[in-house]
């Protein structure tokens, strides 16, 4: 038992993951069962690469998990089974994210306890598995997060904005990051250039998404 105790102070973050990773993949063989959801986003996904010959279509989805999802299909590869992998992966990098932050604003010791409660939320580890947006919104918006932190505004507007085009209420991390970065203690002109460089980032990759709505509904 010391043997193992010592092994796991020295590797901590490694076996934090481990055991996220196992948690989820006992969870995935108890509960394989998929959502409509996760139906609807395999299907828009065949839908945008066929054409409109194989699929459906529903206005309301974002597009970037389908995307992700037909592409990998068009190439020959299983969306359910390979739309798990990724799910896997997304939620074990948006574990290692919470760490990230967590260290950057405090210490290693805070970035390990936040990634383990982060990592046994029981909903968090419910979405895992399911092929649905959360877990790569999850990532994205804290890469986001983590840029927004480290001061480097434009890549934290281009990560909060796949975000939000994967998940559309993650919008609220964008707004509630011009909104810190508009009543800070920083200088009047440094405000203004962290804001414009944050929106530029965003509005950069959310722009054609709103031309597309015009142009196919016509509604942004």
């Amino acid at each position: 038992m010391k043997a193992i105790v010592r092994e796991i102070k020295q590797k901590p973050l490694f076996y934090l993951i481990l055991l996220s990773l196992v948690i989820r993949l006992v969870y995935l063989f108890l509960y394989p069962r998929l959502w409509w959801d996760s139906h609807v986003y395999i299907g828009i996904g065949k839908y945008i690469f066929t054409s409109g010959q194989i699929g459906l279509w529903e206005p309301f989805r974002p597009l970037i998990q389908p995307i992700i999802l037909g592409g990998l299909w068009k190439i020959g590869f299983d969306p359910i089974i390979v739309g798990r992998i990724l799910d896997l992966i997304f939620s074990l990098l948006a574990i290692y994210l919470v760490y990230l932050i967590g260290k950057s604003m405090f210490n290693e010791r805070i970035g390990l306890i936040s990634a383990l409660i982060f990592s046994l939320t029981p909903l968090f580890i419910r979405f895992t598995g399911l092929v649905i947006t959360e877990p790569l919104a999850l990532s994205l918006g804290l890469l986001g997060f983590l840029f927004f932190i480290k001061r480097k505004m434009f890549f934290s507007g281009l990560f909060l904005a796949l975000s939000f085009l994967t998940k559309f209420p993650q919008g609220i991390l964008f707004a509630c990051g011009a909104f810190v970065l508009l009543f800070n203690k920083d200088k009047f002109k440094l405000r203004l250039k962290n804001i414009f460089n944050l929106t530029l980032g965003f509005f950069l990759l959310v722009t054609p998404y709103l031309i597309f709505n015009y142009y196919r509904y016509p509604n942004m």
